[in-house]
């Protein structure tokens, strides 16, 4: 009897020390947004290890450059990579963020622990920031910070080997599709696919001028996420996906009618979205709301057939929207 008394009186002891310590909550439960985060401004405790949480924060890295995306919820003092410089050099840090709730800010810490914020609560920003000799960590803390979406890069000499990331990271080549997919501009777009073409014809159909401005004037909206694919029979396959107006799936001119079938598989987060199909008046029809399964097909008719995404603050685990296009004849599609 004495000795299990004392083996709960250790064990409660060390669970006393390790709450003393701060345990690290990257990988823990969910934390309370609403809670306060007391370490906010205590630049002490943020040059110490993380005591933090992410919810959907990955990286891709592309020669110099470094790209966190993400969204959800950050809850303490988050480590986004440290860099070790063998003299006093400049990197770039540039990023857009979206918050629901809640404060940010990006901080640097030196090998002498000090601490330097290089942004906060800002929706966009572009600074030039200065890497000490030694061990730089740039971390994101939240106080806590409830994310709609968040992309920082960091671009850093290219003399600098020495770089980790604790985040987990996605594939290059994705990292290139979200640029490709996201830029609004139709001429960047056309020159990033002629660039970029040989690596990634096996993972998206490159669009000419005249579609491209096409989608683009029927486009509208934000439309983020981490890892994405378009190719034949796929019209779309995302994973940490986020919309907030419309996303251009599928656009034709037929000369003669076709079936259409279509799939859905998808995980909501939250929001709504509808699945729209538009012809060349604008009239639109839709063909499924927030259904994570659908399946089924649709009438094509002769003219213009435009499939539609259209976002409500719609966020994704994970979506994909398969057809069967790839069995349309090319002979009765207009150019």
């Amino acid at each position: 009897m004495k000795r299990n008394v004392i083996k709960k009186l250790f064990l409660l002891f060390a669970i006393l020390s390790l709450s003393a310590c701060g345990v690290n909550l990257q990988t823990g439960a969910n934390p309370n947004i609403e809670e306060y985060f007391e370490d906010y401004d205590d630049n002490k405790t943020l040059a110490r290890d993380n005591q933090g949480y992410s919810d959907n924060l990955t990286y891709t890295s592309d020669n110099n450059t470094y790209e966190i995306k993400g969204q959800d919820i950050l809850w303490g003092d988050v480590e986004l990579l440290k860099i070790n410089s063998s003299e006093q050099a400049n990197c770039q840090l540039s990023g857009a963020i979206k918050v629901n709730k809640g404060n940010y800010k990006i901080i640097k810490i030196n090998s002498e622990n000090e601490v330097t914020v290089l942004a906060e609560d800002e929706e966009s920003f572009d600074n030039s920031v200065v890497l000490d000799k030694g061990m730089n960590i740039i971390k994101a803390v939240g106080k806590p910070a409830d994310f709609y979406s968040l992309d920082i890069r960091i671009t850093i000499p290219e003399s600098i080997e020495d770089t980790e990331s604790r985040l987990p990271s996605t594939e290059k080549s994705t990292d290139n599709l979200n640029k490709a997919n996201t830029e609004n501009n139709t001429e960047n777009n056309t020159e990033n696919n002629t660039e970029n073409s040989t690596e990634r014809s096996a993972e998206i159909e490159t669009i000419g001028e005249t579609e491209q401005a096409e989608l683009s004037n029927t486009e509208e909206g934000d439309f983020w996420c981490a890892e994405y694919l378009q190719e034949g029979n796929i019209l779309l396959s995302a994973k940490l996906a986020t919309l907030e107006g419309k996303k251009v799936l599928l656009n034709l001119d037929l000369q003669e009618e076709f079936n259409l079938y279509l799939k859905i598989m998808c995980k909501s987060k939250g929001g709504s979205y509808h699945l729209v199909l538009q012809d060349g008046e604008g009239n639109q029809k839709t063909i499924a709301s927030d259904e994570e399964e659908w399946e089924g097909s649709i009438a094509l008719d002769k003219g213009q057939n435009t499939l539609i995404l259209i976002g409500d603050k719609a966020g994704f685990s994970s979506i994909t929207i398969e057809s069967n296009a790839e069995e349309i004849n090319p002979e009765y599609v207009k150019n």
